[in-house]
């Protein structure tokens, strides 16, 4: 009977000794902030009134994470200026534009304060018959999610 007591308790100590001289997983948990991003555009005249009816199209867009550019597709890729002369590209516009952004479920774009997603550079064309036309590249950051142009004609 001793004996049978000393092997059970043996052979449960081994048990509850087993698990800690096996391999250990560590679990990592990985919180990176994101924040949604927004550009836009302000079209002035030469006395700082605004300019109603400017284009202003999403050519392509650049991504850190990668290093490939994304061309813009979609309705969401066109604005007009309106009566106060912007046109704004809210993280809805950014995500349905196909130009590579992170998104949530909701389709916003979104960028990650993770050193290598938190950069991107957003080609836009804008312009007019009438005024000409213009490319200029708008970066976006973690750091400064919203980028703003304002061109005076």
């Amino acid at each position: 009977m001793r004996k049978r007591a000393a092997l059970c308790l043996t052979a449960l100590l081994a048990l509850l000794l087993f698990p800690a001289c096996g391999p250990t997983v560590d679990v990592v948990r990985l919180e990176a902030q994101s924040d949604y991003v927004t550009l836009a555009v302000q079209a002035m005249d030469s006395l700082g009134r605004p300019i109603e009816g400017v284009q202003v199209r999403i050519v392509e867009a650049w991504q850190e994470y990668d290093g490939e550019y994304y061309p813009a597709s979609g309705p969401s890729r066109l604005r007009t200026t309106g009566p106060r002369g912007r046109a704004v590209f809210d993280a809805y516009d950014l995500g349905q534009a196909q130009l590579g952004f992170a998104t949530t479920f909701d389709g916003d774009a979104v960028l990650y304060d993770i050193p290598t997603e938190d950069e991107a550079i957003v080609t836009l064309e804008i312009g007019s018959s009438s005024l000409g036309w213009v490319e200029i590249d708008l970066k976006l950051s973690f750091n400064r999610p919203y980028n703003e142009a304002i061109l005076t004609y």
